[in-house]
């Protein structure tokens, strides 16, 4: 018995990178759903640090990223800590709540 399988490399590519396509649609989802987590998880103080939280959804190729970052020039030390402060680390907390696959620190 033999199978033979045909692939439209126009259609897989326009699959994978369409804007409208399963694929980006479901990493738009992610990044916004694990920014809204991390404004939820940021400590507040002023707001400005949770203001600051930004995502965005690059695709190149058949390359999708997704990244939220938080724009102050204090966010890395909130989370990542200082000098004996403990950090509070709300992005890859938010990241870990919100992914459906396993994440790591």
């Amino acid at each position: 018995m033999t199978a033979r399988i045909t692939i439209n490399e126009a259609q897989l590519k326009r699959l994978v990178t369409s804007s409208s396509g399963p694929i980006v649609t479901k990493v738009n989802t992610l990044t916004r759903r694990t920014a809204n987590m991390a404004r939820t998880l940021c400590p507040v103080d002023t707001g400005l640090l949770r203001a600051s939280i930004n995502e965005n959804v690059a695709v190149q190729g058949l390359t999708i990223v997704g990244t939220v970052s938080a724009e102050t020039n204090y966010a890395t030390y909130v989370h990542e800590g200082v000098r004996g402060r403990r950090g509070r680390p709300f992005l890859s907390d938010a990241l870990k709540r919100v992914s459906p696959w396993p994440v790591t620190r």
